[in-house]
């Protein structure tokens, strides 16, 4: 069931000054309440929602809040963050975790094929510790490529566990950049609220739902 949103015209002063001051969280409250308990068959419009809430107030501070219900809205139609649960998502990703002891796996991507490239790894303070080579089999165009390192610095010494990043950097023939990213594979644990915003917790970390490059 819809809760209908009272309309300017049929309210009185008092109510009119209620729903004025209403607080941002309250607005958005009560259109996620909608959203909610749509009727799948007869889905609620979004122009709908838009033309009533903006009949509240003509206040900037409630035009501002209009400009954001289409996103909202558009959001609602998006996966459930809790469908993800337990699948394999691939992210956009810098960091690793290095281990006591065994090898790690670098993900990237690579939008075409290059001609040089090389992955930097470096410490909490930005220090390099390590600098990879790439060979020609790794610099093929791809979404989800690997690298396995053996946990070891420029000096041949295993570096120290703890949080690492990683940057992966291609050119073409003609030592133009090519586009490429970090990225990491692994299953959705659990999702959490941070801020009222949906996180997926995969492998220890946290990752936005925007981050995701890949489900399956």
């Amino acid at each position: 069931m819809l809760f209908p949103i009272p309309m300017v015209d049929t309210i009185n002063t008092d109510q009119e000054f209620e729903v004025s001051s209403l607080s941002q969280k309250d607005f958005y409250n009560i259109l996620l309440t909608q959203i909610q308990n749509q009727n799948p068959l007869d889905p609620l419009k979004s122009e709908k929602i838009v033309s009533e809430i903006l009949q509240f107030s003509n206040s900037e501070k409630m035009e501002n809040i209009s400009k954001d219900l289409q996103a909202i809205l558009s959001g609602s139609k998006e996966l459930n963050p809790y469908q993800l649960l337990g699948k394999n998502v691939i992210v956009e990703d810098n960091q690793i975790k290095i281990p006591d002891s065994g090898n790690v796996m670098l993900g990237y991507g690579i939008a075409s094929e290059g001609s040089q490239g090389y992955i930097e790894i470096m410490d909490t303070n930005g220090n390099i510790v390590q600098r990879i080579e790439l060979s020609s089999g790794q610099l093929q165009a791809g979404d989800y490529l690997s690298f396995q390192w053996d946990c070891v610095d420029n000096d041949g010494n295993r570096v120290a566990t703890g949080n690492y990043t990683y940057n992966v950097i291609v050119t073409d023939a003609d030592g133009k950049t090519i586009n490429s990213f970090s990225e990491t594979q692994g299953v959705v644990d659990s999702i959490r609220y941070n801020n009222n915003k949906p996180v997926m917790v995969i492998g220890g970390n946290f990752y936005d739902l925007s981050d995701i490059l890949e489900v399956s």
